[in-house]
């Protein structure tokens, strides 16, 4: 549940496919727009999964600080909402050492597949933050502004 399509196309990406979009198409997807402590847990998870096993390393650590302050916004909204125990079992789950041997075997799998470069991969990712059900003034008017500037340089350094 969460990121698993994104981690996919992302995938095929560097594996060479090409991945579409089909603007005029349809689908009906039985979901419930709701927030709970449980989605926001497997959405952070699973993007911090994503982001540690697929790109190469100097794009994890070039990426590193933004990667940090969408975790500080994400755990402003967990604990605004009384929901601190997602922060404690993410936590707990990074600090093991079978999750980072779970991501490095992913990654070496990811790597061999690997065809196309990161900067090919990057040059299509938005620079801003989201998080459903949450957007304050703040968040809209200064972090996403400055996250999009901070990404507009970043990207441009991605030459891998």
């Amino acid at each position: 549940a969460y990121y698993d399509d994104l981690e996919f196309c992302w995938r095929s990406r560097l594996a060479g496919f090409n991945v579409g979009l089909a603007p005029d198409s349809r689908c009906h997807h039985k979901y419930t727009p709701c927030a709970s402590p449980e989605r926001l847990y497997l959405r952070e998870r699973n993007r911090l999964l994503t982001w540690l096993a697929l790109p190469r390393r100097r794009t994890i650590l070039l990426t590193a600080p933004g990667l940090v302050a969408s975790l500080a916004v994400t755990a402003v909204y967990a604990l605004a909402r009384g929901w601190g125990g997602v922060v404690a079992r993410l936590a707990r789950g990074f600090l093991r050492a079978d999750t980072w041997r779970s991501i490095h075997r992913h990654r070496q799998a990811v790597q061999a597949l690997r065809v196309r470069p990161d900067a090919a991969i990057v040059r299509q990712f938005a620079g801003r933050l989201a998080v459903p059900g949450f957007n304050p003034a703040w968040l809209r008017y200064l972090v996403n502004p400055l996250f999009h500037l901070y990404w507009a340089c970043v990207r441009r350094l991605i030459i891998w």
